[in-house]
């Protein structure tokens, strides 16, 4: 059952990411806020910043552990 307790990530337009720590950090922050009882994450849609906080939310979908609802764009 969905807590119904989101969590918003937006962020700046350019990044740079290159050795991919802020990827990871994004990652490890999701996991503890799922923990936590965090059920939706919300994202805006322009951006690298947004994108990359998608990604990392959607490398957790992929890990049965996670309900499938964790994404949600945000106009």
């Amino acid at each position: 059952m969905a807590n119904n307790k989101p969590c918003s990530f937006f962020g700046h337009r350019h990044i740079s990411d290159s050795g991919g720590d802020l990827f990871g950090l994004l990652v490890a922050r999701a996991e503890r806020l799922i923990e936590q009882g965090f059920d939706r994450f919300l994202f805006g849609r322009y951006g690298d910043f947004d994108s990359l906080a998608h990604k990392a939310a959607d490398s957790l979908k992929k890990i049965s552990a996670y309900p499938n609802g964790l994404r949600t764009s945000v106009l």
